[in-house]
């Protein structure tokens, strides 16, 4: 019986022992990275970011930390979600802003996402090609001027019309591309006069007329070329 004991004794240090080594040589292995972007332009975690946590101890690694530190690689990182798998495995996944204008108003040059979420908030815009929003005595509040840009640009892009600047001033939006230049009423609600560029760039597309400015503020929209 004694001997028995001991026997099981034994096996259970060996097996003690053999679970501590796994836990101690246990590495972590990355292997899955999505990042969710439009393109490579604001891919800015790669593995080289990753490399710090490729023989980090798998038990001993946060998931926690591991997030807070790759959301301070970029302003542009939107979310991070990171997830252990055994055996000794993690996969993160990124996803992007998608910025869509900069804003100059009072000063400052802030940078908008798609979903109207400020990126970056700085005295200078950021070196990158995006339309450019400013505010021209307007009296009207940020948070609508903004949702009007929004709006705008868009619906320019769904039209395939690269916008390059928004000026918004107490009584006009002017949308000016390298196209032509679009007028729109700070009076009257932007979908409407939306709704109407859409029809009017429609008519204008079938019937190949060329033209230098739109006028969005009547019920009937002015072409002029």
């Amino acid at each position: 019986m004694e001997r028995k004991k001991n026997l099981s004794k034994k096996k259970l240090i060996r097996y003690g022992l053999t679970l501590l080594m796994v836990v101690l040589l246990s590495q972590v292995r990355i292997f899955f990275v999505q990042i969710d972007s439009d393109g490579s332009r604001f891919q800015e975690v790669d593995q080289t970011n990753l490399e710090v946590y490729e023989n980090s101890n798998y038990f001993g690694l946060k998931v926690s930390q591991v997030e807070d530190d790759l959301r301070e690689v970029s302003p542009y990182i939107n979310s991070v979600q990171a997830l252990k798998v055994f055996p000794f495995k993690l996969a993160v996944e990124i996803t992007h802003h998608q910025p869509l204008f900069n804003y100059k108003s009072s000063g400052r040059c802030k940078l908008y996402s798609s979903y109207e979420e400020i990126i970056i908030d700085s005295e200078n815009c950021e070196p990158i090609k995006l339309p450019e929003v400013t505010v021209q005595q307007s009296n009207i509040t940020d948070d609508i001027n903004i949702s009007n840009a929004t709006k705008i640009i868009k619906v320019f892009e769904s039209e395939d019309i690269e916008v390059d600047t928004v000026m918004i001033t107490n009584e006009e939006i002017n949308v000016i591309s390298s196209q032509a230049q679009y007028v729109f009423s700070n009076l009257q609600e932007i979908d409407e006069q939306l709704k109407r560029l859409i029809v009017v760039l429609d008519e204008v597309e079938r019937n190949s007329i060329e033209y230098v400015e739109f006028d969005l503020r009547y019920k009937k929209p002015v072409v002029r070329n």
